[in-house]
């Protein structure tokens, strides 16, 4: 009986070494990609389609419900701009607005998506710091002349297509910027 308990005990805890273990990440996200976004005068934006957030972030996050928009905004001023006076509003082509996500709740939601409801603790963190990294920072300061980039996370109806006309509407210390999203690749 107790080398049948031994049994039971071993093949509990040999059970939970893939969650509790510390593998890599859940998704493979990339860095920043080098290209240059076109520019509206201070800004750019690019939308994520499928294919290409596949290549950034290892998932298709139009088909889970979230747009990945990659920003750039370059400080043409004398002072410094503040990245957390600035308010970025997406709109969809019927004109409704879409509710901005963190980067934390953006992976979420690809998670739920895809149904990864059992991973180690370990790669669920690497994963969310992945994208907190390349996130566009609110409380950056950006240097006259200096330009600050990252992805900025919004909810979407999932599977939407992103050629109805979405609109990323940038706005603070002064400035104003309406661009059309684009999502071919640049």
């Amino acid at each position: 009986m107790n080398a049948r308990i031994v049994k039971i005990t071993a093949l509990f805890f040999l059970s939970l070494l893939p969650v509790a273990g510390c593998g890599g990440q859940l998704y493979k996200v990339a860095p920043l990609p080098s290209r240059q976004l076109p520019m509206a005068d201070w800004a750019g934006a690019v939308a994520l389609n499928g294919d290409r957030s596949l290549e950034q972030f290892e998932a298709n996050l139009p088909m889970a419900g979230v747009l990945a928009v990659e920003v750039r905004v370059t400080n043409r001023r004398e002072s410094v701009l503040r990245t957390g006076s600035m308010g970025f509003e997406v709109r969809d082509g019927e004109g409704r607005s879409c509710l901005r996500l963190s980067p934390e709740k953006a992976l979420r939601k690809v998670m739920k998506f895809y149904g990864n409801n059992f991973y180690p603790i370990e790669s669920h963190r690497a994963t969310e710091a992945s994208y907190r990294a390349i996130a566009f920072a609110s409380g950056a300061e950006i240097a006259p002349g200096g330009e600050h980039r990252g992805f900025l996370f919004f909810d979407i109806p999932r599977q939407a297509p992103l050629s109805t006309g979405y609109t990323l509407t940038i706005t603070g210390d002064g400035a104003a910027a309406t661009l059309s999203l684009t999502s071919g690749r640049e």
